[in-house]
């Protein structure tokens, strides 16, 4: 009876201490990565603007005209004023795409049953590896599961921290 009492309150530890030391850290991290894109998104579709104004002038002005252009598009060269408004607008798309499909996934998350009596082993293992975290809290949460797996209230705690590092 002791050595359970000592498995779960070395549970406890290591998942208070997984909080403090990475969930908190990463939670952070994944906010500002999360403002970084968006002033990138932003910056890219005010540059990817600044570039198609750019190319019409550059077609109807003289060489001088464009080589101002190409200047204002973050000194990109002069013949690539038509590739830099290309790269800006991939750069958009692909933001978007990123943004759109973690938007999916977590919306699909949020359907999942969350209830660690109702998930075999099996679905808890794909939920952590297939969550839209970063690699070092999925490594975290699947260390600390294998850790607990065999104590029920343990592993409601994972699933709640999973649900909480993917914003659920």
């Amino acid at each position: 009876m002791n050595k359970l009492w000592l498995v779960v309150i070395a549970a406890v530890v290591a998942i208070g201490a997984y909080y403090q030391f990475s969930y908190v850290p990463a939670q952070r991290a994944a906010q500002e990565a999360a403002a970084a894109a968006e002033a990138a998104a932003a910056k890219a579709a005010e540059e990817a603007a600044a570039a198609a104004k750019a190319a019409e002038e550059a077609a109807a002005q003289t060489a001088k005209a464009a080589e101002e252009a190409a200047a204002t598009t973050t000194g990109a060269a002069t013949k690539a004023a038509d590739a830099v408004t290309d790269a800006a607008t991939g750069a958009v798309d692909a933001v978007t795409g990123a943004a759109i499909g973690a938007g999916a996934a977590v919306g699909e998350a949020a359907t999942w049953v969350w209830d660690a009596t109702k998930l075999s082993s099996e679905e808890i293992t794909e939920r952590i590896a297939s969550a839209p975290i970063s690699q070092s809290v999925r490594d975290t949460l699947t260390a600390t599961y294998n850790s607990v797996k065999d104590s029920p209230a343990a592993v409601q705690g994972v699933l709640d921290q999973l649900k909480q590092a993917m914003g659920l």
